[in-house]
């Protein structure tokens, strides 16, 4: 076991990652302390990788063949919550678990190597999928783990796949006041395609989940609006359930739409592209 004197300034440093909270992608202040410590600690440390600038590789082998162990550091925070989901533990709680390993390794107990990946904003757009996407975990090591904070303890966790989708509506603008008639407003099609998703929940399986914000709305009360549009997140407890989700929740927003007589563009992210789209 690793321990850590709470005076240690490295240590004291990794506290900064909670009191200073920084979104996704721009873990600046996260990724330097992260960094600095791994590399003070004898591993060698790549960072800016996978085309990312607050990504990391920190990695050390005792140069013999062996398993080649892996874990995940996660450090972004949530818009005006801060460090709501714990990722300033998921950091240190990596940092540490690697440490343990290098010590085992050092001490020839196992024979291998261990990596540490600095993911950055795993609540926007997931590096860690990219990671796997360009391959980086599947060379790198034979298995990858990550701690997560929880109201209980439990080894294994269910999660539930997640697909996020930007929606949005092309409308005709017109003075609302003079003449409301000669417009087609965005803003009604999305609150109405919102109210189709309300009522879709009622006959969905209680494990799926559909939430979402409207990003857009229109400039000024007094206009109709020509353009709005609304981001949301579907998960469900399988990528078939998921699927199936995915197509409801498009028909909910299409049937708006048809409603309005507005134009509608759909674009799911890219690793949630709807099969034969």
């Amino acid at each position: 076991m690793v321990h850590f004197k709470s005076s240690e300034p490295s240590v004291l440093r990794f506290l900064l990652i909670h009191d200073h909270p920084e979104l996704g992608n721009k873990e600046f202040n996260a990724s330097k302390v992260l960094t600095n410590y791994l590399e003070q600690h004898g591993f060698q440390v790549s960072r800016g990788v996978i085309g990312l600038d607050t990504a990391f590789i920190a990695e050390y082998s005792n140069g013999q063949p062996g398993r080649r162990i892996g874990f995940c550091s996660e450090y972004d925070a949530l818009p005006n919550i801060g460090h709501g989901c714990g990722h300033n533990l998921i950091a240190i709680q990596g940092v540490a678990c690697a440490l343990a390993v290098k010590r085992l390794l050092e001490q020839k107990l196992i024979s291998g190597s261990v990596t540490l990946f600095g993911t950055p904003a795993e609540e926007s757009t997931c590096s860690k999928i990219k990671f796997v996407k360009e391959g980086e975990i599947q060379r790198r090591v034979d298995f990858c783990m990550m701690l997560h904070p929880n109201p209980k303890d439990s080894v294994f966790m269910k999660s539930l796949s997640l697909d996020q989708v930007d929606i949005e509506f092309f409308g005709k603008a017109s003075h609302a006041g003079m003449a409301p008639w000669n417009g087609i407003n965005a803003l009604d099609a999305l609150m109405q395609g919102f109210d189709n998703v309300g009522m879709l929940r009622q006959q969905t399986l209680p494990t799926n989940r559909i939430h979402g914000i409207i990003k857009k709305g229109g400039n000024s009360a007094n206009v109709i609006p020509d353009y709005a549009s609304a981001q949301f997140f579907v998960r469900a407890t399988t990528r078939n359930q998921l699927q199936d989700l995915k197509i409801k929740l498009e028909n909910c927003f299409k049937a708006a739409a048809l409603a309005t007589g507005c134009q509608i563009k759909i674009s799911w992210s890219a690793q949630g592209q709807i099969d034969g789209k």
